[in-house]
């Protein structure tokens, strides 16, 4: 009798876990937090020079997923805003120039497509790009100047997500920036006597995302 109840048991279970499979999201929203492994690079007259830093960012974000035509494929657009926090500082070894670089807000649109191979487990690829504002400040001596420009920055890469509650998921995306490049009017450099022409700014980002599901 108990072997009866257990496999009916068990039944049941599946049988509810089959029909939550596939189902479709619907709008959500959500916040996150991420570590961004960039890679700012420096060019002057003479030399290239590479800095490496890992800085903390965070967003809060909106979108909507669903099914691919009822299959388990899924995909979804969201958009996102939120900043990247700390600065990256540069000091040349030969000269007085003292240079930082600073992100201040970043407002992106990606999309995602992926596959719930397992009920609650979705699995797939995301791709967009941010509007990234920076803001670049040189100075030497007494003399300085800071300038906000804002850059285009494509970012793509993979995500898998748990499905913990009807209401609450959490996904974990692991994606590449690509490089953008950052630079002062010769106007500006001349004020300072600057020998830095450009910035460059790529790396890797890790990011874990709660999702609430409307």
């Amino acid at each position: 009798m108990n072997k009866i109840l257990s496999a009916s048991l068990a039944a049941i279970m599946l049988s509810t876990a089959a029909s939550a499979s596939c189902s479709s999201m619907g709008f959500y929203t959500g916040a996150a937090i991420s570590e961004n492994f960039t890679h700012n690079k420096y060019v002057n007259d003479k030399k290239n020079r590479l800095k490496v830093r890992a800085k903390i960012g965070a967003d809060l974000f909106v979108g909507y997923g669903g099914k691919i035509n009822g299959t388990c494929t899924t995909f979804g657009v969201e958009f996102r805003a939120g900043s990247i926090f700390g600065k990256t500082n540069f000091k040349p070894n030969d000269t007085e120039e003292q240079t930082s670089l600073k992100t201040k807000y970043q407002l992106g649109l990606f999309a995602l497509v992926g596959y719930e191979f397992t009920p609650g487990w979705e699995a797939g690829v995301v791709a967009g790009a941010n509007a990234t504002q920076y803001e670049l400040k040189i100075s030497e001596d007494k003399n300085s100047v800071a300038k906000k420009k804002v850059k285009f920055q494509p970012e793509a890469g993979l995500y898998v997500k748990a499905q913990l509650t009807d209401m609450f998921s959490l996904r974990l995306d692991g994606t590449y920036v690509f490089k953008a490049k950052v630079a002062l009017p010769k106007a500006d450099i001349a004020k300072v006597d600057h020998k830095i022409t450009k910035y460059d700014t790529k790396g890797w980002k890790v990011r874990l995302a709660g999702i609430f599901n409307f």
